[in-house]
């Protein structure tokens, strides 16, 4: 409330009002019905790899809704177990990544802030089986998004491959 109103006072009210107007539009403009299907694959988010496949608006919320709810519930789970900072740093920047519905190619150079987590804790406490293969496959997604940027909608899956890697290093995940 106090930053409120302290924007109010040094912006005045009205650049709320302009705040919520531009809201609506971005809701009507990027996310509305009327956006070109090859538009959908480009969004590397759970909602966009949906629309995408060709499912409506409505399923699309639902499994980003979803998708977000079961994120933000391993990511509190295990942040309030004990646990090791770095990979529960890397949890919670992956799930960021996980739950957004608005994400572009060039917003997945943020997989690097869980990549870093995870790497400074291999270092820390050495490597687990089968890390390699699945870093590899990450690598290999995200030059596949880069190339294929209209039609493969790979961030989701690269988002919750970090956070299953995040899991299995805190010993959650088989």
């Amino acid at each position: 409330l106090a930053l409120l109103a302290a924007s109010s006072a040094l912006f005045g009210a009205e650049s709320w009002s302009s705040f919520v107007a531009a809201l609506a539009h971005h809701r009507d403009t990027i996310y509305g019905g009327g956006a070109d299907p090859a538009y959908w694959g480009k969004i590397q988010s759970v909602f966009g790899a949906v629309r995408a496949a060709g499912g409506g608006g409505a399923l699309a919320w639902a499994a980003q809704g979803g998708v977000g709810l079961a994120v933000a519930v391993v990511v509190s789970l295990a942040w309030s177990r004990p646990g090791r900072p770095a990979v529960k740093a890397a949890l919670l920047s992956a799930g960021a990544l996980a739950v957004t519905p608005y994400q572009f190619a060039y917003d997945l150079a943020a997989i690097a802030i869980p990549a870093a987590f995870l790497v400074k804790d291999r270092i820390d406490t050495g490597p687990r089986p089968g890390e390699i293969p699945v870093a590899v496959a990450i690598t290999v997604g995200l030059f596949a998004v880069l190339v294929w940027n209209r039609a493969l909608p790979l961030g989701p899956l690269l988002a919750l491959a970090l956070l299953a890697l995040a899991l299995r290093r805190e010993g959650v995940a088989g």
